[in-house]
Formats: C-alpha cells, structure tokens, sequence
C-alpha cells in the first residue's frame, strides 16, 4: 500500500523517533524547486506524525500531568501552525529562489521542535537527544 494512504499510529515517543524524517534547512544562498519541494514534504510527514503521537496522548489525558497536557496542547499547536506555513511557501519558480522564503518556515519549525523536546521531557527523558536529532 501506498504510504499516502497508510494511517499513522503513533502511541509512544520511540515509535515517533522511529517514524520521523530528519530536516535539515539547507545552507545554500539559493534553492531549487526541487530542494523546497522535498523540504516541504519531509516537514508535512514529520507534522503529521507530530499531530498523530499529540492526539493520542491527549486522549488519555486523565492519566496526565496537567504541564503535559499543556506541552501537548502547545505541541499540537505549533505542528499545525508548522503545516499551515508550510502552505505559503510557493514553489511556482523556474529559477532558483533566495533562501529567505523559507524564513517563516524555519522559524515555525524550530518552534515545533523545541515543544517536542518539552513534551520528550514530560515523558522519557533519555530519548531527547535522539529526538533532537530526528526532528
């Protein structure tokens, strides 16, 4: 089955580290289609599975702390502001573009990545560093 069509349940922090695709904002003074492109549906994969793993924990929020429901909620978001920005970048060029329409992007990301390193520290704290390096 195509993984488009594959529905994502993700239920604790090591099968999100499991799951996620590593992001790295490329250096270049200028992009590509292609390298936005890409750029873009890494982040999209990783904000869904985000959005999946806080959806889930926030389902048995009777068991939670109430600072990890509020790092959960904060996480969950920050993935959707993640996506929605995600949709403002256009890739309707030809030549390469300056690095600096990803700006938003970066900002939006990093963000949603230092709340998943809160909601990591709720849960398991041994595996933020590994998170660290996933997102």
């Amino acid at each position: 089955m195509d993984a488009i069509f594959r529905r994502f349940t993700i239920t604790s922090i090591p099968a999100l580290l499991a799951e996620l695709r590593p992001v790295r904002f490329p250096e270049s003074e200028y992009l590509s289609a292609v390298e936005v492109i890409e750029l873009k549906r890494d982040i999209r994969c990783n904000c869904d599975l985000v959005i999946c793993y806080s959806y889930h924990k926030l389902r048995t929020a009777a068991m939670l702390s109430e600072d990890h429901i509020i790092t959960l909620s904060q996480l969950l978001r920050d993935a959707h502001e993640v996506r929605r920005e995600c949709g403002k970048v256009s890739v309707a060029f030809m030549r390469p573009r300056h690095k600096r329409i990803l700006a938003g992007l970066r900002g939006a990301y990093e963000e949603m990545r230092l709340a998943a390193i809160l909601v990591c520290q709720h849960g398991e704290p041994a595996l933020i560093d590994s998170l660290t390096v996933a997102l």
